[in-house]
């Protein structure tokens, strides 16, 4: 059997696989279903099903009341949507883009995207992206969830702003392995307008790129596309650079558990672009991640482990060579199991403690090691 006939057999059956291994359920991501509290923090609900798994988030980010920071800090809090844009590889996101901005309730309201640019200037901008199927409020009570905890681990400075990057990762089709091909399409499109949205910041900025899962491919996408390599959304479309050169500014990102191929931050690979762009990267990986468990069998995976089950093989470190010291990666099974979660993941301290240098709210290391007692899974 040649490989290409075996890598159709492998995409043709993900259905099937992702099925058993997830079990069935009624495939209705915006109906919560409790589930038991992991700890302290619950409790938890699962937004999803069991067929079409949404984000374990506590009870308070399911339900419609928006969680708002104190008062001091509201207008720090931006979103930025691009649910209206052209969701194609090369499309221009700025007459489409919708930005709002906390008012003194605590409620969002439209605001100019020129105003958080210039609020940009000589302060540090935490821009994080969730992942598929959070969009919308529970991305917003989401997000702030996030800050709500980074913030008490000190792991956000105090004068940074934060930024949700809102993508349209809602459920579109029926079939979830269909849709969630489909997300990983759109992941693409968005970093390309994560890029350009970042190529408008003022020279000299500071902005951390926290992406998880889906989220997780939309920041490398965007770094890549920074570095000045090209990009499409694996639908046989032609590679697109962005348009124009960009501002020098000063990139760090944080991947938790990236729905990403473990090599494609190699140089010469797909998203090769993305380390020579940034100050530094750490990569949060799950060995027992049961959400990536079936990554290989997706059509836009290119059948390789995702780099959030195995982080980066030693083949990579080695083609990385210099740019290995730009990048660093722990293990997250020891603190969140078998979840596939970004908020399971950031209420551990510990975790909080390893992104906090990648939000300037620490000094980076000088050495970034791998965390000790990480496990490994072998590729498949």
């Amino acid at each position: 059997m040649d490989l290409r006939r075996a890598h159709a057999i492998r995409a043709a059956t993900a259905p099937l696989v992702v099925a058993a291994l997830l079990g069935l359920g009624p495939a209705r991501p915006d109906l919560a279903v409790a589930g038991p509290a992991t700890d302290a923090a619950g409790p938890w609900v699962h937004t999803g099903s069991l067929l079409y798994p949404g984000p374990v988030v506590p009870a308070d980010v399911a339900g419609p009341a928006p969680i708002a920071p104190p008062p001091g800090r509201r207008d720090d809090f931006w979103v930025i949507r691009t649910a209206a844009a052209p969701q194609v590889m090369g499309s221009d996101p700025w007459p489409h883009l919708q930005a709002y901005r906390l008012d003194p309730l605590g409620l969002l309201a439209p605001a100019a995207p020129g105003t958080l640019l210039a609020q940009a200037a000589g302060r540090p901008v935490v821009i994080m992206v969730q992942g598929n199927l959070v969009s919308g409020l529970l991305a917003v009570n989401a997000t702030l969830k996030a800050w709500q905890w980074l913030d008490g681990a000190g792991a956000i400075p105090g004068d940074a702003l934060v930024v949700l990057f809102d993508w349209p990762s809602e459920r579109t089709l029926l079939d979830p392995a269909l849709d969630l091909n489909e997300k990983s399409r759109r992941a693409f499109v968005a970093g390309y307008h994560l890029a350009r949205l970042l190529q408008a910041f003022p020279p000299g900025a500071r902005a951390c790129l926290i992406g998880h899962s889906e989220g997780g491919r939309v920041v490398p996408a965007a770094l890549h596309l920074l570095g000045g390599g090209a990009l499409n959304s694996q639908s046989l479309d032609p590679p697109i650079g962005l348009p124009g050169p960009r501002p020098p500014l000063r990139l760090r990102a944080v991947l938790i558990s990236g729905a990403i191929d473990h090599h494609w931050l190699d140089p010469g690979r797909r998203l090769g672009r993305a380390l020579p762009t940034s100050e530094a990267v750490l990569g949060l990986y799950n060995p027992c991640d049961a959400a990536l468990a079936p990554y290989p069998l997706l059509p836009r995976s290119g059948h390789h482990s995702a780099m959030g089950s195995v982080g980066l093989l030693p083949r990579d470190e080695r083609l990385l060579g210099p740019l290995r010291v730009r990048y660093a990666e722990a293990d997250l099974h020891p603190d969140v199991g078998v979840a596939h979660s970004l908020l399971v993941a950031l209420v551990h301290p510990p975790i909080a403690s390893l992104i906090a240098p990648y939000t300037w709210a620490a000094p980076l290391p000088a050495a970034r090691p791998r965390r000790a007692g990480a496990r490994r899974r072998p590729p498949l």
